[in-house]
């Protein structure tokens, strides 16, 4: 009887959710432009005491998924549901995970999905729209990531339980090993695949403040920086950028090319969290929450600030920065006086739009273009917005 009872308050969760991704709530003109004009979000959803967490958006911005939970209720400790949704707001697919979900990260079409859940288990779907169970089950007690193109995923390790060395497995979606790198002494920092045509390499920090790139089992080259690393970026498509920034007082943000040589850098006290290049490699975005303010700066990959903008306040909870669209728009999040809103300013510092976001910024994610872009509320509300779109 209590099985009964328990897969029918799971089905009856996830009807929830199903019944709420299929209802658009008609938009207000909510994107203030500049030069003045109205644009309208495409499409807006309420989920009723959900907690919306781990947005991931197609490179295209065709797609976008996210993870759902209960805030309260019988059915939180029972996993989260995953919910797929298409540009145009249709509902794709939304389906139990086997726990609660930590991260979601798609491949460039947004076809595979590597789902890892907080008990270190991860599940890699070979299409996720498809009702199909995951084709590998695995786990990583330090993460694990998928590669731009999808055709194979990379979990992160300790070598053994004595030791701070963290290696890396790369893996086909069948668990076949391709490849092994027996890694450095390593902090559970980011992991970046750097660059589209070169998707064997891999950008990791070091434990000793060591910037690394190993291509497969080999490391090609190593630098040291001045702290920490935090946070890293890079051009993705053409020009070779590689930036990373440090923590601390004296943290900084610095530039190298795909050969490890330093390019420029620039100080950035406190540390920028969140970094992004275009991929293109022409312009990079830092955006910090410190203490007093919270500054987003654009840089040229030779340190060259070209512009900032700064509120002189710190947000209850860090947002980030994306630049998109060859570098010609820089999208980020700020709080200022209670209030949440997404800003856009072009290559020159000139602003574009504000998006006021009510119920608190939870996360956001931005196409390549710059054009679509999804936001997840802290209240519980997934919103959409297309600006390619003739209203």
């Amino acid at each position: 009887m209590r099985t009964i009872r328990f897969m029918f308050s799971i089905f009856a969760f996830i009807l929830v959710l199903a019944v709420v991704s299929v209802h658009v709530v008609e938009a207000e003109p909510l994107i203030v432009a500049t030069p003045a004009k109205q644009v309208y979000w495409a499409w807006r959803k309420s989920f009723k005491d959900i907690d919306l967490r781990n947005l991931a958006l197609a490179w295209n911005g065709s797609k976008l998924i996210f993870s759902a939970s209960e805030k309260t209720g019988p059915n939180r400790s029972r996993g989260d549901v995953i919910v797929g949704i298409g540009s145009d707001g249709k509902a794709l697919r939304d389906w139990l995970a086997r726990g609660s979900v930590r991260k979601l990260s798609f491949d460039g079409e947004g076809k595979h999905l590597l789902a890892e859940l907080a008990d270190g288990n991860f599940l890699l779907y070979g299409d996720w729209s498809a009702e199909q169970e995951p084709v590998f089950v695995g786990k990583s007690l330090s993460g694990a990531i998928l590669s731009p193109k999808g055709d194979y995923f990379l979990v992160s390790a300790p070598v053994s339980s004595l030791s701070d060395q963290r290696s890396f497995h790369a893996l086909s979606s069948k668990g076949e090993l391709l490849w092994y790198c027996p890694g450095e002494p390593a902090h559970p920092g980011p992991v970046l695949f750097p660059f589209l045509e070169k998707d064997r390499q891999v950008l990791y920090g070091s434990k000793n403040n060591e910037l690394v790139l190993s291509d497969g089992p080999n490391v090609l080259w190593k630098v040291q920086l001045q702290g920490r690393p935090i946070a890293l970026a890079s051009s993705f498509l053409e020009g070779g950028v590689i930036a990373a920034t440090t923590s601390g007082e004296k943290g900084e943000v610095r530039f190298f090319d795909d050969k490890g040589a330093t390019t420029g850098f620039a100080l950035f006290p406190g540390g920028a969290l969140s970094l992004s290049c275009s991929k293109i490699g022409n312009y990079c975005a830092a955006l910090s929450n410190g203490p007093d303010e919270q500054r987003l700066s654009l840089f040229m990959p030779n340190g060259k600030e070209v512009w900032r903008h700064v509120i002189k306040t710190r947000a209850p909870s860090p947002s980030s920065a994306v630049v998109a669209d060859q570098g010609r728009m820089v999208i980020a999040g700020f709080e200022e006086k209670g209030q949440w809103s997404l800003r856009a300013w072009d290559s020159k510092g000139k602003p574009l739009w504000t998006a006021p976001i009510e119920g608190g910024l939870a996360d956001f994610k931005v196409s390549w273009s710059g054009k679509r872009i999804a936001v997840l509320t802290k209240d519980g509300r997934i919103a959409f917005f297309d600006l390619s779109e003739k209203k």
